[in-house]
Formats: C-alpha cells, structure tokens, sequence
C-alpha cells in the first residue's frame, strides 16, 4: 500500500491545502474546472440516503480520493 508521499507523487502536480473564500478565487477555480485544467479524484459518489455509508468510508482511513453525495 502507497503511502501519502507516494499517492501524491503518483499524482504529478498536486495542490492541497485550505482554500480561501474570496469569490474571486473560487471563480477562478470555477474557470479552471469548465476549462478543464482540473482532475479531481473522485473515489466514489452516493445517493444522499447512503450518506451514513459514505461517512463510514471516509472514517474507515482506506479513503484516497474525494466522496460525492448526489442529492
């Protein structure tokens, strides 16, 4: 199993970290995402009704990427 070094690594050029809440930045982010510039990892995606399960997933410490909950 990979660990946080090497998931990263793995990746090439990762940002991480909080992002800021000014509206311009998250517009900018918005751009980068219709121009496709980001690759998010979405690792799974679940029906809100399932939201415990997803929670169960992400406490579970075998999460790597992001969890969606659909409405």
């Amino acid at each position: 199993m990979a660990g946080l070094g090497e998931t990263i690594a793995a990746r090439g050029n990762v940002k991480a970290g909080p992002a800021s809440e000014r509206p311009e930045h998250l517009a900018r982010v918005l751009q980068f995402a219709a121009d496709g510039v980001l690759s998010p990892l979405i690792e799974a995606s679940y029906p809100l009704e399932a939201v415990a399960e997803a929670y169960a997933r992400i406490d579970s410490g075998r999460k790597v990427g992001n969890i969606v909950l659909r409405p």
